[in-house]
């Protein structure tokens, strides 16, 4: 589910499907509420072989940036998220769609690999 507009009918359908713990969209950023976590999922734009560490990390600050815009304009969000804290990673296809490769994530200021070796070192 997309979350489209930041308030009205839709919204609230997009709540609910949030709180149920089923992922919603919102502007390429796919957030999925786990417990005590949050997951934020971004797509790689690039493909496996030209994907770096450094352009991973600037998928994901800028993936960090989104979510903070999002929570600050969308209150009702904000306190459904409360203090969990944020896990971005970005993610490719994987065999399902339910089940997305992790390749990279970003906690705090921590970026790690989690796929196979980057293409070059940190191109």
């Amino acid at each position: 589910m997309e979350i489209r507009g930041l308030g009205g009918a839709d919204f609230e359908r997009a709540l609910e499907h949030f709180r149920a713990g089923r992922p919603v969209t919102y502007r390429d950023l796919e957030l999925v509420l786990l417990g005590a976590g949050l997951d934020c999922r971004v797509r790689a734009a690039d493909s496996p072989d030209a994907l770096t560490s450094r352009r991973a990390l600037e998928a994901l600050t800028r993936a960090r940036f989104r979510l903070g815009a999002l929570l600050a304009s969308a209150a009702p969000l904000a306190a459904i998220v409360g203090n969990r804290e944020p896990r971005f990673v970005l993610v490719r296809a994987g065999s399902s769609p339910d089940a997305p490769e992790e390749l990279y994530e970003l906690r705090g200021d921590r970026l790690r690999h989690l796929g196979d070796p980057p293409a070059t070192p940190d191109g």
